[in-house]
């Protein structure tokens, strides 16, 4: 007779056997760090976009047009994760707009999440330069202490991620990320 679904094993395959625990121990810790990276990513990106309690600046000039088209442009690329794209459009704006602390914040994180040698250290100096502006400070704040909590400074993100926590009780990653720096 026809041998039944159950006879033929796993419908993906048997699970994965490794030759030694030490080949093992090197997958899951390698896994484990791609688990954090892809976490930092999606936090660092809801972190721009979401749950904005930075408090509007009085008398503020609204920005040109032009600032804002390439802005939306800009965080339009990081939505689908195109962050090479994003750069592009940010960098030179950055360089017109020195005075710009969103497009500083945006630059940041863009840099953040694509992820070359030299792009942490550029944006935690860009993000220290807006860490108190009214209008980016918290999301400033939030997205410096997820950087350096992914770089194992704990004890330099936790002051940033408390303020945070403080400053938005109803966001939960917040609570959350502040108790994986203490």
């Amino acid at each position: 007779g026809r041998r039944g679904r159950a006879g033929r094993g796993h419908a993906l395959g048997a699970p994965r056997r490794f030759p030694n625990a030490a080949v093992q121990s090197r997958v899951i810790a390698s896994m484990t760090r791609l688990a954090r990276r892809l976490l930092a990513c999606v936090s660092l990106v809801a972190a721009c976009a979401c749950g904005r309690a930075d408090a509007p600046v009085p008398g503020a000039a609204p920005p040109d047009a032009v600032l804002v088209e390439a802005t939306n442009t800009a965080v339009g690329h990081m939505g689908r994760y195109d962050f090479q794209a994003a750069i592009d459009v940010l960098r030179p704006l950055a360089a017109t707009h020195p005075a710009s602390a969103e497009t500083t914040f945006n630059l940041a994180v863009a840099l953040i999440n694509r992820q070359r040698p030299d792009d942490a250290p550029e944006a935690e100096q860009r993000l220290r330069t807006v860490l108190d502006h009214p209008a980016v400070g918290t999301r400033a704040r939030y997205a410096l202490g997820l950087l350096l909590l992914y770089q194992g400074r704990d004890a330099d993100a936790f002051p940033l991620l408390s303020a945070v926590a403080a400053a938005t009780p109803q966001d939960p990653f917040a609570a959350y990320f502040t108790g994986q720096a203490r």
